[in-house]
């Protein structure tokens, strides 16, 4: 350790490891981020991790020494939470969606506190990086709470952590393992300050719990039950059946759903992906076996959607290969990359309110977005489109389970009734048999049995799996039916021809249960976790609290208003006028003034703006901000967009007039300006 006179000075790291050019000369790091360090499991594309946190001592003999974190160097973005929904939701239908969060959030807030209290005042703050943030030996998203070493970056989650302290012992693990090496130059660190999460922690244990009775059901809920117990029949629903729908899924049972009225389904037909997105590179995966009882191969290949759809002709497909594209657009969502197909694709949704993008009690759709990276973060669970071409009814999706809900839409086949896709979805129960009978069968899976998503279930193994007690439900798909498959249920789908699904997952308050438990067992085996279960419960309760103020705030000014007198509303309405507000501003300006925060000239060329419409040429009537755009729309009837009033702000007020002038001329308003300075079309 060097004596404190030696120290020069401190600074914080203002580039990325791998740069030389913000280095002081003739200084060398003392170690580079994994990042920056060229670890083969992560792209350099991804952000330096040390760069604006790491701070860095330099010393009187040119040696650069780590001088500890700067907590304040990167300021948190502010969170814009959604407003419109589906549907106008009530204030019941906050207070049950609220109630039934804050059982799931409490446990998960509680953890984050513990590790606060227990490392405290040694917990380093950070604020909240604009990319996602993952543990890097389990790949679970982590919330606030984490460990990171200050000698290559790494971070663990709160688990990893506490296994690899545990297991530091076994020189033999320790040595194998790169991530526990770390485990003794560990920090805390959190996103999150301690006081705020307690604030936090108390709201949500205010809530009260919902008990509201529910109905009991009805003859047609009791036989659709009853069907799916006996025969493994997936019940079919009408988009009005809203009452057996929340009774069914929260058995849970998978479902299927009429087409809903209005949708379009051509707009997804080969001829019409072709033509609108033939030239968009895509990777696409081909998926062979020799035999039922071969595991399968995959290869995967980058191409356009135009070749991806010409090796789905007969002519070049083999009779034992499937060719699919998991989900188009690929790295984007598609209201980005297809914005026009969007909208078609909301209509298809059944029953919106659970399963649409923006339904209220889908938990994503509640999701912040962050106000200078609108897609930072926020998981894309959908919509996707999936593609499959075979010659042969054979498997065309393989065996999986999803975290989230999802439901499939068949909006494009290619042939006959007789080929029509059969769905074979497994209960959560017989999650655990299926494992093992497959890991018996293909004892060499290099991956999970079924996170892996390379096997297929054949008519063979159903009977033997019928034998061990474990009954798939299955339904054959008509073309514009939904199905609706819960949570952590196995499914699998057979089709033949060119196929295609329009897919999207939902995390609504019943999948919530199941869906921690799979972030939890997809956390052993190291799967990423891209529904980001724990932001999902964050976002969704300061978006619940965000509209449970905005409706209480409505009611608030309702009952004043219906216990005021007409004196008392007339003032009120005289005090939100634009003059009155234009006064106010003006006065709270002139005491600046007289208080020496600004001078003259910085207030009259940055916050007086006068009309330049030609009917108040010679008016003084000083505007600030936005009022004078006000004033235009309601006593000139002119309205300007965003363009146009970004361009005037820009110009100085001597300007404003022949500006405006040209904005007239150019929305065909030239003739109320007839003067030698309009501008002629």
């Amino acid at each position: 350790m060097m004596e404190e006179s030696q120290w020069v000075y401190s600074f914080v790291q203002s580039g990325r490891c791998r740069d030389t050019e913000w280095l002081p000369q003739g200084s060398k790091l003392p170690s580079s981020c994994l990042i920056c360090g060229g670890w083969s499991a992560y792209s350099e594309d991804e952000s330096c991790r040390f760069q604006d946190f790491r701070l860095l001592r330099h010393t009187s003999t040119g040696v650069l020494e780590l001088a500890g974190f700067d907590e304040g160097s990167i300021q948190p973005a502010a969170s814009l939470y959604p407003k419109v929904f589906e549907k106008n939701p009530q204030e019941v239908e906050i207070r049950e969606l609220q109630s039934l969060i804050a059982k799931a959030l409490e446990p998960v807030l509680v953890e984050e506190l513990d590790v606060l209290e227990l490392y405290s005042p040694c917990v380093v703050f950070k604020y909240l990086e604009k990319e996602f943030v993952a543990c890097d030996l389990c790949n679970t998203s982590i919330l606030f709470g984490s460990f990171f070493c200050s000698i290559c970056a790494q971070e663990m989650c709160i688990y990893c952590y506490k296994e690899a302290k545990h297991l530091q012992e076994d020189e033999e693990y320790v040595s194998t393992q790169a991530y526990v090496k770390c485990a003794h130059d560990m920090h805390a660190c959190s996103r999150i300050q301690r006081a705020e999460l307690q604030a936090i922690l108390q709201s949500v244990r205010e809530v009260p719990a919902w008990d509201q009775p529910q109905k009991p059901p009805t003859a047609f809920m009791t036989e659709c039950q009853l069907d799916a117990e006996r025969y493994g029949s997936i019940p079919l629903l009408h988009l009005t059946h809203k009452e057996p729908f929340l009774h069914l899924w929260q058995i849970p049972l998978p479902l299927s759903v009429e087409p809903v009225q209005g949708a379009t389904y051509d707009r997804y037909s080969p001829d019409n992906l072709d033509m609108l997105h033939g030239t968009k590179e895509i990777r696409a995966t081909k998926y062979y076996r020799r035999s039922h009882n071969d595991s399968g191969r995959s290869k995967s290949k980058a191409m356009s959607v135009r070749q991806f759809l010409q090796i789905c002709s007969s002519a070049r497909l083999k009779t034992d290969h499937v060719v699919r594209i998991e989900e188009l657009p690929q790295n984007k969502t598609l209201a980005e990359s297809w914005p026009l197909e969007y909208p078609h694709f909301l209509i298809m949704a059944p029953f919106a309110s659970h399963t649409s993008p923006i339904g209220f009690y889908n938990l994503a759709s509640h999701y912040a977005i962050n106000q200078y990276d609108r897609s930072a973060h926020k998981p894309d669970l959908g919509p996707k489109v999936q593609l499959s071409a075979s010659i042969r009814k054979t498997g065309s999706l393989t065996l999986r389970m999803n975290i989230a809900s999802t439901f499939y839409v068949l909006a494009h086949l290619d042939k006959s009734p007789n080929s029509w896709p059969s769905w074979l979805v497994f209960r959560r129960e017989d999650t655990v048999p299926l494992r093992k009978f497959l890991n018996n069968k293909f004892p060499c899976a290099e991956s999970d049995i079924i996170h892996g998503r390379q096997y297929y279930i054949s008519d063979t193994d159903l009977v033997h799996l019928r034998d061990r007690g474990v009954r798939p439900y299955s339904i054959t798909q008509k073309p514009g039916w939904s199905i609706l498959i819960p949570a952590g249920c196995p499914h699998q789908v057979q089709t033949e021809g060119i196929v295609v699904h329009i897919v999207n997952q939902f995390v609504d308050c019943y999948s919530i249960p199941a869906g921690m438990q799979l972030t939890a067992e997809w956390r052993q085996y190291g799967e990423r976790d891209t529904v980001q279960m724990k932001w999902l419960l964050w976002h969704a309760w300061h978006s619940l609290a965000q509209l449970a103020s905005t409706m209480k705030s409505v009611v608030d000014v309702e009952a004043r208003e219906a216990t005021s007198t007409r004196k008392s509303r007339k003032n009120a309405k005289r005090r939100q006028t634009v003059g009155a507000r234009d006064v106010k501003a003006l006065n709270t300006h002139k005491a600046s003034i007289a208080q020496g925060k600004m001078t003259e000239q910085e207030y009259a060329q940055s916050h007086v703006y006068h009309c330049p419409h030609l009917a108040c040429l010679g008016s003084r009537r000083p505007f600030t901000g936005s009022s004078v755009f006000d004033h235009l729309s309601s006593r000139h009837k002119v309205h300007l967009g965003v363009p146009d009033r970004l361009m005037l702000l820009e110009k100085p007020q001597a300007e404003w007039q022949s500006a405006f002038i040209t904005i007239m001329a150019k929305q065909r308003f030239y003739s109320d300006y007839a003067g030698p300075q309009a501008v002629p079309m």
